[in-house]
């Protein structure tokens, strides 16, 4: 668990089917602005969770998600899906409850602190390079901002626009950021 304890701040491993639930109905809100087509139902947000469970077993998981915990509360989640163990790269995530996306600045503050503590613990399990997409035609301002603030962070970040409405951002993680 990597942590901020001066802020109250944490990233914590998910560990419960209530967290799925809570991150099942902010997906469901926010499908615009994600590579989702269709309203998760409870099923299959707990079928996920069992496998995603399961998985967390293994030597090498496919996906490492976290909670993003402000002074109790979960504001929101995410981590490292298609992990690479060989490649050590990863594509990140990050998704808030849909009413904190209103004041750009807190949201921007949060990004900002889940990506140092993201970035901590993707050094512990040996992750060294991020990738993210981020569709820029959703009228999802939120979606800009990380556009901005990851090649802020990170000064080996490569852009890739493969067409207008997409963005592809590769970061290195390294040990002197």
């Amino acid at each position: 668990m990597e942590q901020m304890p001066y802020l109250k701040i944490s990233l914590k491993p998910l560990q419960t089917t209530d967290e799925f639930e809570q991150i099942r109905q902010w997906r469901n809100e926010q499908m615009d602005i994600l590579r989702q087509d269709h309203e998760i139902s409870v099923e299959e947000q707990r079928a996920y969770a069992e496998e995603y469970f399961e998985q967390t077993k293994w030597e090498h998981p496919l996906r490492a998600l976290f909670g993003y915990w402000v002074r109790g509360v979960m504001y929101g989640y995410g981590g490292l899906v298609h992990i690479d163990w060989i490649g050590k790269s990863a594509e990140t995530s990050f998704l808030v409850n849909p009413s904190l996306k209103k004041d750009l600045l807190s949201y921007a503050t949060h990004y900002l602190i889940f990506l140092q503590l993201l970035r901590a613990a993707s050094k512990q399990i040996g992750i060294e390079e991020w990738t993210s997409e981020t569709f820029t035609d959703t009228g999802d301002h939120t979606r800009d901002l990380h556009i901005v603030l990851q090649p802020a962070i990170f000064r080996d970040t490569k852009i890739i626009m493969p067409d207008m409405s997409t963005v592809l951002m590769r970061s290195r993680i390294n040990a002197s950021d």
